[in-house]
Protein backbone atom coordinates (compact mmCIF):
# COMPACT_ATOMS: atom_id res chain seq x y z
CA UNK A 1 0.00 0.00 0.00
CA UNK A 2 1.05 3.61 -0.52
CA UNK A 3 -0.40 7.11 -0.39
CA UNK A 4 -0.40 9.83 -3.01
CA UNK A 5 -1.31 13.47 -2.53
CA UNK A 6 -2.07 16.24 -4.98
CA UNK A 7 -1.56 19.45 -2.96
CA UNK A 8 -2.73 17.90 0.30
CA UNK A 9 -2.02 18.63 3.95
CA UNK A 10 -2.17 17.16 7.45
CA UNK A 11 -3.45 18.81 10.59
CA UNK A 12 -0.27 17.77 12.42
CA UNK A 13 2.86 16.05 11.06
CA UNK A 14 3.41 14.36 14.43
CA UNK A 15 0.58 12.04 13.39
CA UNK A 16 3.20 10.47 11.11
CA UNK A 17 5.21 7.65 12.73
CA UNK A 18 7.94 5.23 11.63
CA UNK A 19 6.49 2.42 9.55
CA UNK A 20 3.80 4.55 7.86
CA UNK A 21 2.98 3.79 4.24
CA UNK A 22 5.19 5.21 1.44
CA UNK A 23 4.07 8.64 0.23
CA UNK A 24 4.37 10.61 -3.00
CA UNK A 25 3.16 14.23 -3.23
CA UNK A 26 2.99 17.11 -5.67
CA UNK A 27 2.32 20.68 -4.54
CA UNK A 28 2.64 24.28 -5.80
CA UNK A 29 4.78 26.57 -3.65
CA UNK A 30 2.27 29.43 -3.56
CA UNK A 31 -0.91 27.34 -3.21
CA UNK A 32 -3.56 29.72 -1.85
CA UNK A 33 -5.98 26.96 -0.86
CA UNK A 34 -3.87 24.33 0.93
CA UNK A 35 -0.63 25.52 2.58
CA UNK A 36 2.64 24.31 1.04
CA UNK A 37 4.44 24.74 4.38
CA UNK A 38 2.83 24.74 7.87
CA UNK A 39 0.45 27.70 7.97
CA UNK A 40 -3.02 28.85 9.00
CA UNK A 41 -5.89 27.60 6.82
CA UNK A 42 -8.18 30.10 5.09
CA UNK A 43 -11.44 29.45 3.25
CA UNK A 44 -12.29 32.10 0.65
CA UNK A 45 -9.91 34.43 2.48
CA UNK A 46 -11.50 33.92 5.90
CA UNK A 47 -9.29 32.45 8.67
CA UNK A 48 -10.60 29.14 10.02
CA UNK A 49 -8.49 29.07 13.18
CA UNK A 50 -6.93 25.83 11.96
CA UNK A 51 -3.31 25.18 11.04
CA UNK A 52 -2.22 22.58 8.50
CA UNK A 53 1.11 21.23 7.31
CA UNK A 54 1.39 21.03 3.53
CA UNK A 55 3.41 18.69 1.35
CA UNK A 56 6.77 20.40 1.90
CA UNK A 57 6.70 19.96 5.68
CA UNK A 58 5.08 16.52 5.43
CA UNK A 59 8.03 15.32 3.38
CA UNK A 60 10.59 16.81 5.75
CA UNK A 61 8.90 14.81 8.53
CA UNK A 62 8.82 11.70 6.32
CA UNK A 63 12.55 12.07 5.61
CA UNK A 64 13.28 12.48 9.33
CA UNK A 65 11.28 9.32 10.10
CA UNK A 66 13.03 7.36 7.37
CA UNK A 67 9.80 6.80 5.43
CA UNK A 68 9.90 6.02 1.72
CA UNK A 69 8.69 9.22 0.09
CA UNK A 70 9.01 11.45 -2.96
CA UNK A 71 7.99 15.09 -3.38
CA UNK A 72 7.68 17.18 -6.54
CA UNK A 73 7.36 20.91 -6.05
CA UNK A 74 5.98 23.25 -8.70
CA UNK A 75 6.44 27.02 -8.81
CA UNK A 76 3.26 29.04 -8.97
CA UNK A 77 0.35 30.00 -6.78
CA UNK A 78 -2.49 27.82 -8.05
CA UNK A 79 -4.13 24.86 -6.40
CA UNK A 80 -3.39 21.71 -8.44
CA UNK A 81 -2.64 23.90 -11.45
CA UNK A 82 -0.04 21.36 -12.57
CA UNK A 83 -2.91 18.99 -13.40
CA UNK A 84 -3.79 21.45 -16.18
CA UNK A 85 -0.38 22.83 -17.16
CA UNK A 86 1.81 19.74 -16.71
CA UNK A 87 -0.59 16.81 -16.43
CA UNK A 88 1.58 14.15 -18.11
CA UNK A 89 4.71 14.95 -16.10
CA UNK A 90 2.76 15.05 -12.82
CA UNK A 91 1.03 11.73 -13.54
CA UNK A 92 4.28 10.12 -14.71
CA UNK A 93 5.97 11.19 -11.46
CA UNK A 94 3.29 9.50 -9.33
CA UNK A 95 3.11 6.47 -11.66
CA UNK A 96 6.88 5.95 -11.52
CA UNK A 97 6.80 6.03 -7.69
CA UNK A 98 3.92 3.56 -7.50
CA UNK A 99 5.45 1.32 -10.18
CA UNK A 100 8.79 1.14 -8.36
CA UNK A 101 6.98 0.14 -5.15
CA UNK A 102 4.82 -2.51 -6.83
CA UNK A 103 7.81 -4.01 -8.67
CA UNK A 104 10.03 -3.98 -5.59
CA UNK A 105 12.53 -1.66 -7.28
CA UNK A 106 14.41 1.02 -5.36
CA UNK A 107 12.37 4.24 -5.23
CA UNK A 108 14.25 6.88 -7.23
CA UNK A 109 11.81 9.81 -7.10
CA UNK A 110 12.52 10.13 -10.82
CA UNK A 111 16.17 10.99 -10.12
CA UNK A 112 19.08 9.03 -11.44
CA UNK A 113 22.06 8.85 -9.11
CA UNK A 114 24.34 8.84 -12.14
CA UNK A 115 24.60 12.57 -12.78
CA UNK A 116 25.88 13.72 -16.13
CA UNK A 117 28.60 16.31 -16.02
CA UNK A 118 27.02 19.72 -16.54
CA UNK A 119 29.22 22.55 -17.69
CA UNK A 120 26.75 25.44 -17.67
CA UNK A 121 27.60 28.40 -15.44
CA UNK A 122 24.24 28.05 -13.65
CA UNK A 123 25.26 24.64 -12.31
CA UNK A 124 28.90 25.40 -11.49
CA UNK A 125 29.52 25.14 -7.75
CA UNK A 126 32.61 26.67 -6.24
CA UNK A 127 34.56 25.54 -4.34
CA UNK A 128 34.04 21.91 -5.25
CA UNK A 129 35.15 19.83 -3.37
CA UNK A 130 34.18 21.81 -0.27
CA UNK A 131 34.57 21.49 3.48
CA UNK A 132 31.17 23.12 3.91
CA UNK A 133 30.22 26.27 2.01
CA UNK A 134 29.80 26.26 -1.77
CA UNK A 135 28.36 28.92 -4.10
CA UNK A 136 26.38 28.62 -7.33
CA UNK A 137 24.02 30.63 -9.52
CA UNK A 138 20.18 30.53 -9.24
CA UNK A 139 18.42 31.83 -12.35
CA UNK A 140 15.20 32.39 -10.40
CA UNK A 141 13.99 31.95 -6.80
CA UNK A 142 13.32 28.37 -5.79
CA UNK A 143 13.90 25.44 -3.49
CA UNK A 144 17.19 23.55 -3.77
CA UNK A 145 17.34 19.93 -2.63
CA UNK A 146 20.56 18.14 -1.68
CA UNK A 147 20.41 14.35 -2.06
CA UNK A 148 22.88 11.70 -0.96
CA UNK A 149 23.98 9.06 -3.46
CA UNK A 150 21.05 6.81 -2.52
CA UNK A 151 18.71 9.58 -3.73
CA UNK A 152 17.49 10.46 -0.22
CA UNK A 153 16.86 14.17 0.38
CA UNK A 154 19.20 15.28 3.18
CA UNK A 155 18.75 19.07 2.97
CA UNK A 156 16.43 21.54 1.29
CA UNK A 157 16.58 25.29 1.32
CA UNK A 158 14.78 28.19 -0.36
CA UNK A 159 16.96 30.71 -2.25
CA UNK A 160 16.38 33.92 -4.17
CA UNK A 161 17.77 34.52 -7.65
CA UNK A 162 21.47 35.26 -8.10
CA UNK A 163 24.66 33.86 -6.62
CA UNK A 164 23.78 31.84 -3.51
CA UNK A 165 25.74 30.10 -0.76
CA UNK A 166 24.82 26.55 0.24
CA UNK A 167 26.15 25.34 3.59
CA UNK A 168 26.90 21.60 3.59
CA UNK A 169 28.98 21.65 6.78
CA UNK A 170 26.33 19.74 8.78
CA UNK A 171 26.47 16.81 6.33
CA UNK A 172 28.98 13.96 6.54
CA UNK A 173 31.78 13.78 4.00
CA UNK A 174 30.59 12.28 0.71
CA UNK A 175 29.20 12.96 -2.73
CA UNK A 176 25.88 14.79 -3.06
CA UNK A 177 23.56 15.78 -5.89
CA UNK A 178 22.23 19.33 -5.80
CA UNK A 179 19.36 20.63 -7.91
CA UNK A 180 16.26 22.80 -7.76
CA UNK A 181 12.85 21.22 -7.33
CA UNK A 182 11.51 23.06 -10.38
CA UNK A 183 14.44 22.15 -12.64
CA UNK A 184 15.76 25.71 -13.09
CA UNK A 185 19.09 24.57 -11.62
CA UNK A 186 20.20 21.41 -13.42
CA UNK A 187 21.39 18.69 -11.04
CA UNK A 188 25.10 18.77 -10.31
CA UNK A 189 27.48 16.94 -7.99
CA UNK A 190 29.24 18.40 -4.98
CA UNK A 191 31.90 16.58 -3.02
CA UNK A 192 31.85 17.35 0.74
CA UNK A 193 35.24 16.65 2.34
CA UNK A 194 36.55 16.95 5.90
Amino acid sequence: MACYSFSGALGDTTWMVPGNEPLVSIHEVGDGVVPYYTAPVYVIGIPTGLTASGSHDIHIRADNLGLVNCFKSYPGNGHVGYLSSDFNVAMDYVSLFMGELVCGAPVTCGISTSVAEVTTEAAHASPNPTTGMTWFQMASPGVVVVRDMSGRAVLDQRFGAGRVALDLSALPAGAYTVGSTDGTVPAFRVLRID
